[in-house]
């Protein structure tokens, strides 16, 4: 077990205020839920100066601020690898996106000998793009395979860079050469056309990617329970074949079927997320928006009640739109439908009438995709 005062929480983005409070929960969360990792140090990197106020309130909150410089890169995102750069006392950093909440003790997940890193939900790039791309950077091949938790697709080890659990003797090679491919990827899209927009709007991932293979370094692929997002649901093939559930995107659409949904609910009934990661779907409140599945949902009813225990409109048509349109509600919706509750132009039970009689659910009942409830 390490040593919890040894250990970095530490997150970064620029110095808007949305993201402020973003990472402000994060913290509060970690205290409150993280267990061990409650004690462990924690910084919050900023690119730019913020007020302060919010420094003041990070300090309650026993969170260093530190300003960091910005990478140079199309991708807005690159910036985050600087939490790398870290000059500070530790043997382990945690390094996560602003838009995630601590719910568990996740401290076993930290291995001394690997990063710990969590899959991707899809990939743009075929396995002969990838060939061309490794064979350009003279990186050999890997053979080893894994499936993108949004479409199933069997593609070489890739994954995300929200969640990071690095030992620091990874962290000096890691920053240097993924840094290295963040900006070689930049100066040499244009030599694969028929990828170019995915090597530019997701470099940071890609980098990522290259960096590993090309350090043959040590990864160990956290679950889904260490990145559990909530705007999307389960691909129901993945289920038997997996103990937690991976994902799959609604598209936003109002045609996430029901077969995706209820006769797998009681499977999620298990889960008990260590990280939920909401991509920055709050309310107004700054309550975090529910998901898919009626457990996960309790989890966030507990993590809400501490950020603001009074009535919030917006999360009561949130559930709705799920429960009964089987999707997210948009943000015009969300907005429109709260403020009629609000000024008691619906209650509840007609506010459900309301959308029960929709054409959104009509159709989607007559599809034969949904069952009727």
């Amino acid at each position: 077990m390490i040593n919890p005062e040894k250990i970095l929480v530490t997150c970064l983005s620029t110095g808007e205020i949305r993201y402020i409070d973003e990472t402000m929960l994060l913290f509060k969360t970690l205290n409150a839920f993280g267990g061990t990792l409650s004690k462990a140090k924690k910084i919050a990197c900023f690119t730019k100066n913020i007020d302060e106020i919010y420094k003041q309130k990070l300090s309650h909150l026993g969170v260093q601020v530190k300003i960091v410089d910005k990478i140079n890169s199309p991708d807005a995102f690159s910036s985050r690898l600087q939490a790398l750069t870290l000059d500070e006392d530790y043997e382990f950093l945690v390094a996560v996106d602003t838009d995630i909440i601590v719910t568990n003790d996740f401290s076993k997940f930290l291995q001394q000998d690997s990063i710990g890193v969590p899959i991707e939900d899809d990939d743009l790039l075929s396995i002969r793009n990838w060939k061309d791309v490794f064979q350009h950077f003279n990186i050999e091949f890997p053979k080893a395979r894994v499936n993108t938790s949004f479409t199933n697709l069997n593609t070489i080890p890739y994954f995300g860079a929200s969640v990071l659990l690095v030992p620091k003797m990874f962290v000096k090679n890691l920053y240097s050469t993924w840094k290295y491919y963040i900006k070689e990827l930049w100066n040499n899209h244009k030599k694969f056309l028929d990828i170019e927009q995915a090597l530019i709007y997701h470099n940071i991932q890609y980098a990522f990617a290259l960096t590993l293979h090309d350090l043959k370094m040590n990864y160990n692929l956290l679950p889904i329970s260490m990145n559990l997002s909530t705007h999307i649901g389960c691909h129901k093939d993945l289920i038997p074949k997996f103990q937690e559930p991976l994902l799959m995107d609604s598209r936003n659409n109002g045609e996430f079927l029901h077969d995706y949904l209820k006769p797998y609910r009681k499977k999620l009934s298990n889960l008990d997320p260590f990280l939920i990661h909401y991509h920055h779907r709050r309310t107004s409140s700054g309550h975090v928006r529910y998901c898919y599945y009626e457990n996960i949902n309790k989890k966030l009813d507990q993590i809400n009640r501490e950020i603001d225990p009074n009535l919030d409109y917006e999360m009561i048509v949130d559930k709705l739109y799920i429960d009964v349109l089987r999707r997210p509600a948009d943000n015009a919706g969300l907005r429109h439908y709260a403020d009629l509750l609000e000024k008691k132009q619906f209650d509840l039970k007609s506010l459900e009438s309301h959308f029960r009689n929709s054409e959104e659910y009509t159709k989607l009942i007559k599809s034969g995709k949904l069952i009727k409830n």
